[in-house]
């Protein structure tokens, strides 16, 4: 099976990637975001167009013009972007054989948390792994941990859940303010 990243280029990759994130963005925003130049993000765009990956809807401005806004096509566009959405997170932790790559940094900044954020964090990884040897009921009632989730469909639900999850876990140790 092919990688999907050898189907678009980076350029492609880096503005798909942002149409997922904000969903209806002109070419300016991405022009600007990206720091590329208008014509250059013309042709990405009208190349993603012909693969069928996103779709445009014009929008009314103010006096006679008129704008794009571009989002992922939901006829056969999303089922191509699903590897896109945590592809940087998991190359973070594949490829982290530089000392001074982003996970190493990250592994750093644990050391200058105080102490109750660090223990909260400590708790979740003691759960985390306690759910993944089968040993605690806490997080496996929450959250699948069979990993046998043949398509991208199912990995990217899955990864949706477990992040949710994540998410209330620690939203229980936030200060309301």
């Amino acid at each position: 099976m092919n990688n999907v990243f050898d189907l678009f280029s980076k350029s492609e990759v880096e503005i798909i990637r942002l149409i997922i994130v904000s969903p209806g963005i002109s070419s300016t925003y991405l022009q600007e975001a990206l720091s590329l130049d208008q014509p250059h993000v013309s042709r990405v765009l009208k190349r993603l167009l012909s693969k069928g990956c996103i779709r445009r809807v014009r929008s009314e401005c103010t006096g006679k013009r008129y704008m794009y806004r571009y989002y992922i096509d939901p006829a056969n566009g999303v089922k191509m972007t699903y590897p896109f959405i945590d592809f940087e997170i998991d190359t973070l932790l594949a490829s982290s054989s530089n000392r001074h790559g982003s996970f190493y940094r990250l592994l750093a900044a644990f050391f200058d948390l105080d102490n109750e954020t660090l223990a909260v964090l400590l708790g979740f990884m003691q759960d985390l792994y306690s759910a993944r040897v089968g040993s605690s009921s806490n997080m496996s009632m929450s959250v699948s941990t069979d990993m046998s989730f043949p398509s991208a469909t199912n990995q990217l639900r899955r990864r949706n859940r477990l992040s949710a999850f994540c998410f209330r876990y620690f939203s229980r140790f936030r200060d309301d303010r």
